[in-house]
């Protein structure tokens, strides 16, 4: 079980901050993916500022963390979050994911797949796993939203 708790759901474009609070019942690796209000899919957790993505049990973990912050510059609409917590680290290389500025972005070539079906292995990635052990694909998945405004 995911839970997330919300400082705000609704944001002011170009002024407020946000900030959210990820918890997991079960331990591993948190990755956050957002379709923003502008229809761009972006992989937000990890970076390239906060890569430290592996959480215990029950352990609350804030972010953006103490390296990044995180406003929005609109349009106004409904940004659209999932987060992943995964037994194993993960890869989104096969989903179209090509580093922007620090960040994880999908093509628009993704996008336009995604636009005709969902594939959950697009999304979810593929777990990594060293050649010498066998790999769990488990994952668990909470999505949540917020509201860009003027």
């Amino acid at each position: 079980l995911i839970s997330i708790g919300l400082d705000k759901s609704r944001l002011v474009i170009g002024k407020d901050n946000f900030r959210f609070r990820i918890k997991s019942t079960q331990g591993g690796y948190v990755y956050v993916l957002m379709l923003n209000s502008n229809n761009g899919l972006n992989l937000l957790f990890p970076n390239a500022l906060d890569s430290n993505n592996r959480v215990r049990a029950n352990q609350e973990l804030s972010l953006p963390g103490p390296k990044w912050k995180m406003s929005f510059e609109g349009p106004a609409g409904t940004d659209r979050f999932v987060v992943l917590v995964s037994e194993s680290p993960r890869n989104f290389q096969k989903a179209g994911l090509v580093n922007i500025g620090g960040f994880g972005e999908f093509s628009s070539e993704v996008l336009h797949r995604l636009g005709q079906t969902v594939n959950g292995e697009l999304i979810s990635g593929e777990p990594v796993c060293p050649v010498a052990h066998q790999c769990s694909s488990a994952y668990g998945a909470a999505k949540f939203s917020i509201e860009e405004v003027n």
